[in-house]
């Protein structure tokens, strides 16, 4: 009889079978029965690389909380450092998503992955959304402001009005 952790391992090694296969409803399954006989940040992390190929509608969410759970159990999984920074980048908040990213390659340096250069490119699109994203907020602030500054500017004028015809009438008279 095959002990849990065994069997779990199967399960992964089915999954990725799956995967590799564009089988992917197939992939998340067998990664979900794993986690259920043996928890473990690989299953965590190979379901969210299945939910972000699938892609549906909320598949971001998904994909944050396996990495979350995947960086429970091991918090130096730079496959979960790396997919949590993605799927956080896309739902707009870019400044966890850069400290995963930059977790993730500070990782690769003790160990190496094929996909370093994925994360560097993850990390330079959450770091141009997030530069894109404060600019805009910056540029609306600018807009909402304007109105008031043009009333202030009025509002000065007109104060200083009669301090200018004060000082423009002649000394003495009066």
């Amino acid at each position: 009889m095959a002990s849990a952790r065994q069997s779990a391992e199967d399960l992964r090694e089915f999954g990725n079978v799956c995967l590799a296969k564009g089988k992917l409803d197939a992939a998340i399954a067998a990664y979900s029965e794993a986690i259920c006989l043996s928890p473990n940040a690989a299953y965590y992390t190979n379901r969210a690389q299945a939910h972000k190929r699938k892609g549906v509608a909320g598949w971001a969410r998904l994909v944050i909380d396996d990495c979350e759970s995947a960086l429970a159990l091991d918090d130096k999984s730079i496959k979960a450092h790396y997919l949590l920074g993605g799927a956080l980048s896309d739902v707009g908040d870019f400044v966890r998503a850069t400290e995963h990213l930059r977790r993730a390659l500070g990782l690769t340096a003790q160990t190496s992955v094929l996909y370093e250069a994925d994360i560097r490119a993850a990390m330079l699109r959450a770091n141009k959304r997030r530069w894109e994203d404060e600019t805009a907020a910056a540029v609306e602030s600018l807009d909402a402001a304007m109105p008031l500054l043009h009333e202030l500017a009025e509002q000065l004028d007109a104060a200083a009005m009669p301090l200018h015809a004060r000082a423009s009438s002649p000394v003495g008279a009066g």
